[in-house]
């Protein structure tokens, strides 16, 4: 491969990493901007409906639904074990004493999950015994003033506590030590195998439901770009303060590939400028004034380098503006203004500072006619 043809192959390199650089940039903000742009349109098109106000005239309408929660009497109550509170939920915590992976070896510990180490040595039992592991517990009849409030809704309520006072049982082997029931003889020197529970409970009194109105209940919906607003949150919330919550929980921007993108971007440019001025002859002159007398000056490598560090910066910063432009429309403007800018910078520099092309001539050679002999002794 000749040089100019390597050169060329360089430069399209260059161009495909930026390029990819580019696109690797799009891709880590577009999950969050699809989110924010679901919670804008749940923004739009929702109704406060306070107090669990119900109409029918809302049926099939997005609603936020935020009042006081009301339930039966009884309370949640976990039927097996005997235990009840005066709360919309009780969750059952349950945990088994295992062998724990630690380091290169195994410990004995409490965990919530089943652990299969995968050693003989050290197996653990491969199930709960039956009607022991985690669940929850709703209260009969959970309301927010005609709205139903759906078990789902309400595991995912954060303000909860931890029930310290259990009662005194006796059930499938099952007895009360402290804030636990516990099968195992001593809890303190529990057996592998050993189960442990307690027990957490919801606090809030006010919360607030969303999601679409449809036969008394606020029911899930999902918008266009996935986001699912079925959410409940604690405490009694405006529509602004729902908004809010729904914007905090929105897809993150995924900041690996977006510095992955933005390094790809100034690394594909350098490498396309340095071929383009290989291929070209362009040697980039770049002068800035720093003061009144002083003046910095800097031309070929170093200037070109500074055009295509510039170039990726730009092309990086008009992407990202252009996928946040449904949002931020003013920042896709500006972005593109800057970068017609440099162009018109960039442009002249490259035509004034790349040689022309001369096309080379055949050197004139004039052509001698032969003349036979026939011609020669016609003049004689």
């Amino acid at each position: 491969m000749n040089k100019t043809k390597r050169n060329a192959v360089l430069l399209a390199l260059g161009v495909i990493i930026l390029a990819a650089g580019l696109a690797a940039a799009a891709v880590s903000v577009s999950s969050r901007i699809g989110s924010l742009l679901d919670v804008k349109e749940f923004e739009d098109d929702s109704y406060l409906r306070e107090g669990g106000k119900y109409s029918t005239d809302f049926g099939n309408y997005l609603v936020i639904v935020p009042g006081e929660v009301t339930y039966d009497e009884s309370g949640a109550s976990d039927i097996i074990f005997g235990v009840t509170v005066d709360s919309p939920l009780l969750v059952r915590v349950s945990e088994m004493y295992q062998w724990l992976p630690s380091g290169s070896g195994f410990e004995k510990g409490w965990s919530g999950e089943l652990i299969d180490t995968g050693d003989d040595d050290h197996k653990n039992p491969a199930s709960y015994a039956s009607s022991t592991g985690t669940d929850t517990f709703s209260a009969p009849s959970v309301m927010i003033g005609g709205f139903r409030v759906s078990d789902d809704q309400l595991e995912q309520l954060k303000e909860r506590e931890s029930l310290k006072t259990l009662p005194e049982i006796d059930v499938k082997g099952f007895h009360t030590s402290g804030e636990y029931l516990t099968n195992a003889e001593d809890i303190n020197s529990p057996e592998i195998g050993d189960v442990r529970i307690r027990y957490e409970y919801v606090t809030s009194k006010n919360i607030t439901i969303t999601g679409v109105q449809r036969d008394g209940d606020a029911r899930e919906w999902v918008a266009e770009h996935g986001t699912s607003f079925s959410l409940a949150f604690d405490g009694a919330l405006t529509k602004a303060e729902t908004i809010a919550e729904y914007r905090r929980r929105a897809e993150p921007v995924v900041w690996w590939l977006l510095l992955l993108g933005a390094a790809a971007s100034v690394g594909g440019a350098l490498l396309a400028m340095a071929e383009f001025s290989a291929l070209t002859g362009y040697k980039a002159t770049v002068t800035l004034q720093l003061g009144k007398k002083k003046k910095l000056a800097l031309e070929g490598a170093r200037a070109a380098a500074i055009y295509a560090a510039l170039l990726g910066i730009f092309l990086f910063g008009v992407t990202l503006a252009a996928m946040w432009a449904s949002l931020l429309p003013l920042g896709l403007l500006v972005s593109i203004v800057v970068l017609l800018i440099y162009a018109y910078i960039l442009v002249p520099n490259v035509m004034k500072n790349t040689p022309k092309r001369v096309k080379k001539e055949k050197p004139y050679v004039p052509i001698i006619k032969k003349r036979d002999e026939n011609d020669i002794g016609k003049k004689r």
